[in-house]
Protein backbone atom coordinates (compact mmCIF):
# COMPACT_ATOMS: atom_id res chain seq x y z
CA UNK A 1 0.00 0.00 0.00
CA UNK A 2 2.95 2.59 0.78
CA UNK A 3 4.08 1.64 -2.61
CA UNK A 4 1.33 2.84 -4.37
CA UNK A 5 0.71 6.20 -2.42
CA UNK A 6 4.80 6.41 -2.90
CA UNK A 7 3.82 6.31 -6.63
CA UNK A 8 0.59 8.23 -6.98
CA UNK A 9 2.76 11.37 -5.37
CA UNK A 10 5.63 11.27 -7.14
CA UNK A 11 3.33 10.92 -10.68
CA UNK A 12 1.34 13.39 -9.82
CA UNK A 13 3.63 15.87 -8.87
CA UNK A 14 6.27 14.97 -11.62
CA UNK A 15 3.27 15.50 -14.47
CA UNK A 16 1.62 18.28 -12.92
CA UNK A 17 5.29 20.08 -14.07
CA UNK A 18 5.06 18.95 -17.46
CA UNK A 19 1.65 18.40 -18.44
CA UNK A 20 -1.63 20.31 -18.68
CA UNK A 21 -4.11 18.96 -15.88
CA UNK A 22 -6.59 17.36 -18.45
CA UNK A 23 -3.69 15.02 -19.62
CA UNK A 24 -2.58 14.97 -16.17
CA UNK A 25 -5.73 13.47 -15.07
CA UNK A 26 -5.94 10.84 -18.40
CA UNK A 27 -2.45 9.58 -17.52
CA UNK A 28 -3.64 9.26 -13.61
CA UNK A 29 -6.77 7.04 -14.93
CA UNK A 30 -5.09 4.90 -17.29
CA UNK A 31 -2.10 4.15 -15.15
CA UNK A 32 -2.35 4.41 -11.76
CA UNK A 33 -4.97 1.17 -11.23
CA UNK A 34 -1.86 -1.02 -12.73
CA UNK A 35 0.96 0.01 -10.94
CA UNK A 36 0.85 -2.50 -8.65
CA UNK A 37 0.32 -4.86 -10.35
CA UNK A 38 2.46 -4.54 -13.04
CA UNK A 39 5.32 -3.80 -10.44
CA UNK A 40 4.71 -7.62 -9.34
CA UNK A 41 4.13 -9.19 -12.86
CA UNK A 42 7.49 -7.78 -14.39
CA UNK A 43 9.95 -7.72 -11.31
CA UNK A 44 10.71 -3.94 -12.01
CA UNK A 45 12.68 -2.75 -9.30
CA UNK A 46 10.86 -0.05 -7.71
CA UNK A 47 13.08 2.53 -7.69
CA UNK A 48 13.63 2.36 -11.86
CA UNK A 49 10.29 2.48 -12.21
CA UNK A 50 10.36 5.86 -9.92
CA UNK A 51 12.89 7.09 -12.37
CA UNK A 52 11.19 6.13 -15.30
CA UNK A 53 7.54 8.17 -14.16
CA UNK A 54 9.80 11.17 -12.76
CA UNK A 55 12.45 12.05 -15.00
CA UNK A 56 11.56 9.86 -18.24
CA UNK A 57 14.40 7.93 -18.17
CA UNK A 58 14.62 4.58 -20.38
CA UNK A 59 17.56 2.52 -18.90
CA UNK A 60 18.21 -0.24 -20.68
CA UNK A 61 16.26 -2.67 -18.23
CA UNK A 62 14.60 -6.00 -18.94
CA UNK A 63 12.46 -5.82 -15.95
CA UNK A 64 11.41 -2.23 -16.69
CA UNK A 65 10.67 -3.16 -20.33
CA UNK A 66 7.94 -5.70 -19.16
CA UNK A 67 6.56 -3.55 -16.57
CA UNK A 68 5.82 -1.00 -19.44
CA UNK A 69 4.21 -3.80 -21.69
CA UNK A 70 1.93 -4.70 -18.80
CA UNK A 71 1.27 -1.19 -18.30
CA UNK A 72 0.46 -0.14 -21.71
CA UNK A 73 -1.50 -3.59 -21.90
CA UNK A 74 -3.29 -3.27 -18.92
CA UNK A 75 -4.70 0.59 -20.20
CA UNK A 76 -5.32 -0.70 -23.43
CA UNK A 77 -3.02 1.61 -25.64
CA UNK A 78 -1.31 -2.00 -27.24
CA UNK A 79 -3.06 -5.20 -27.75
CA UNK A 80 -1.27 -7.80 -25.73
CA UNK A 81 0.00 -9.07 -29.54
CA UNK A 82 2.38 -5.37 -29.20
CA UNK A 83 0.05 -4.15 -31.73
CA UNK A 84 -1.05 -0.43 -30.84
CA UNK A 85 -4.92 0.35 -30.18
CA UNK A 86 -5.70 2.93 -32.32
CA UNK A 87 -9.01 2.75 -30.88
CA UNK A 88 -8.94 3.63 -27.38
CA UNK A 89 -9.02 7.46 -26.20
CA UNK A 90 -5.54 9.16 -26.22
CA UNK A 91 -4.55 12.31 -24.50
CA UNK A 92 -5.13 15.41 -26.95
CA UNK A 93 -1.62 15.96 -26.28
CA UNK A 94 -0.62 13.04 -28.12
CA UNK A 95 -0.81 13.44 -31.96
CA UNK A 96 -2.15 10.12 -33.72
CA UNK A 97 0.88 10.88 -36.10
CA UNK A 98 3.44 11.18 -33.68
CA UNK A 99 1.50 7.46 -32.21
CA UNK A 100 1.62 5.96 -35.75
CA UNK A 101 5.58 7.12 -36.25
CA UNK A 102 6.76 5.30 -33.43
CA UNK A 103 4.37 2.19 -34.28
CA UNK A 104 5.93 2.24 -37.70
CA UNK A 105 9.68 2.44 -36.18
CA UNK A 106 8.50 -0.81 -34.24
CA UNK A 107 6.87 -2.68 -36.35
CA UNK A 108 9.21 -5.10 -36.92
CA UNK A 109 10.47 -5.75 -32.75
CA UNK A 110 9.82 -9.28 -32.16
CA UNK A 111 10.19 -8.99 -28.38
CA UNK A 112 6.96 -7.72 -26.74
CA UNK A 113 8.47 -5.93 -23.75
CA UNK A 114 11.34 -4.06 -26.31
CA UNK A 115 8.29 -2.88 -28.83
CA UNK A 116 6.53 -1.48 -25.62
CA UNK A 117 9.25 0.06 -24.43
CA UNK A 118 10.17 1.42 -28.08
CA UNK A 119 6.63 2.79 -28.57
CA UNK A 120 6.95 4.27 -25.09
CA UNK A 121 10.38 6.15 -25.52
CA UNK A 122 9.13 7.58 -28.75
CA UNK A 123 5.94 8.47 -27.67
CA UNK A 124 7.22 10.75 -24.60
CA UNK A 125 10.66 11.57 -25.61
Amino acid sequence: MKLIVVILVVVSGSYAQTMSPSAEKWFEDKVHPFLSKCICASGADEAVVLEWLNSQKFPNNACLKCFIKCILISSDLIYGDGTVNYLTRRSPEISIVRIKSCDNQTVYETDLCQRAYDIDKCIRM
